[in-house]
C-alpha cells in the first residue's frame, strides 16, 4: 500500500549506464535530504550571500597634499608632518605656489636618490629684497656637516630664462631656471655635504687627527676637490678651470661670490642635469656621475 521502504541508490557512468552500489531506508533519505536543505539555508545565509565590499581608504602621499593645500595654514601643516624644521616665513612671506612647486621638487628628488631620504630635515625658502622672481632655497640637514650650522642658498633671477647659451660658455646659470632648478642647485649641496659627512664619520674611526685634517680642508674648501678631479679626468682634462665654465658662468667665477667653486660646480652641474636631462651640458653630466657614484658607494 505505501511502497516499499527501500530506496535504490544508483552510480550513472560515464556512458550513460547506470550501476547499483546499494540501498537505504525512506527513513534515512529524509534524513538526509533534510540535512541538505538546512546547509543550503546556511550557505545562502553567509558565504552564498555577497557580502558589501569594504571600503578602500586612499592614503594621500605628501604630493598630493602639498597640491591639494588650498590655504597657507593647509600647507604649513602638511610641511611640518614631513620636517622636523620649517622656517617662519616659509609660506607666508612667499608665493604659495612656487613653495608648492618647490617642495614637490624636493620630495620628488628624495623619491628619485633614496639614499638621501631623511638627510634633510628642515627648510626655508625666502624671496630676495627688490627682486619678487627670484628664490632662496635653504635646507638644513641631520647628517654629518650639515647638522653643524652649515646653510646653503642659491638665488636666481627669472631675466636668465630669456638666455640663450651658445659655444663653450654658458650664462649665469645652467638654462631653463625655475624653483624646481633652484631646489636642485640646493640638492646637489645636501649630496656633497652628506658625501663630506660619511667621510668625516670614516676619518674620526680612524683617527682623530685625520678628522682634523678634513674639518680643516673643509673650512678651506678643499675637501671636495679629490671628487672634482676624477669628474675632470673623466673627460679628459687635467685643471678644473678649464671646464667649469661649460657648466655655468657662476660655476666658472664663483670666487667672485665668495663661493667653493668645487662646491658651486657641483650643484650647479646636478641643477643642470634634473633640469634639462639629456640636453645637460656634457660636463655638468660627468660631475653628476661622478658626485652620485660616490654617494652611492656609502650604501
Amino acid at each position: 500500500m505505501g511502497g516499499s521502504k527501500w530506496v535504490t541508490l544508483w552510480k550513472v557512468n560515464a556512458d550513460g549506464t547506470r550501476t547499483k552500489v546499494g540501498r537505504i531506508t525512506r527513513k534515512q533519505q529524509q534524513k538526509i535530504l533534510e540535512a541538505q536543505k538546512r546547509t543550503q539555508q546556511l550557505a545562502g545565509m553567509t558565504g552564498m550571500r555577497r557580502q558589501p565590499e569594504a571600503p578602500v581608504i586612499k592614503v594621500k602621499s605628501f604630493r598630493d597634499k602639498i597640491n591639494e593645500a588650498q590655504t597657507d595654514g593647509e600647507l604649513i601643516t602638511t610641511l611640518n608632518e614631513k620636517y622636523s624644521f620649517v622656517a617662519p616665513g616659509v609660506v607666508t612671506r612667499n608665493d604659495r605656489d612656487m613653495v608648492k612647486r618647490a617642495t614637490r621638487t624636493l620630495d620628488e628628488l628624495e623619491e628619485q636618490y633614496p639614499f638621501m631620504k631623511g638627510v634633510i630635515s628642515g627648510l626655508e625658502f625666502a624671496v630676495t629684497p627688490g627682486s619678487p622672481a627670484a628664490m632662496h632655497a635653504k635646507f638644513s640637514s641631520k647628517e654629518g656637516l650639515i647638522s653643524q650650522n652649515f646653510k646653503f642658498g642659491e638665488g636666481w633671477d627669472i631675466a636668465d630664462n630669456q638666455e640663450f647659451y651658445t659655444g663653450s660658455e654658458r650664462g649665469h646659470h645652467p638654462p631653463n631656471q625655475t624653483p624646481e632648478s633652484t631646489v636642485a642647485h640646493e640638492f646637489g649641496h645636501a649630496i656633497h655635504n652628506y658625501i663630506l659627512g660619511k667621510k668625516l664619520n670614516e676619518a674620526y674611526q680612524r683617527s682623530h687627527i685625520e678628522a682634523i685634517m678634513l674639518i680643516e680642508d673643509i673650512k678651506h674648501g678643499k675637501a671636495l676637490a679629490y671628487l672634482e678631479k676624477r669628474a675632470v679626468e673623466s673627460l679628459g682634462y687635467k685643471q678644473p678651470a678649464a671646464v667649469r665654465g661649460k657648466i655655468s658662468g657662476y660655476a666658472k667665477n664663483a670666487k667672485s661670490y665668495r663661493s667653493n667653486p668645487t662646491s658651486e660646480s657641483f650643484a650647479e652641474a646636478f641643477a643642470d642635469v634634473y633640469v634639462n636631462g639629456d640636453y645637460a651640458s656634457d660636463v655638468s653630466k660627468a660631475y653628476v656621475k661622478t658626485l652620485l657614484d660616490e654617494a652611492r658607494s656609502f650604501q
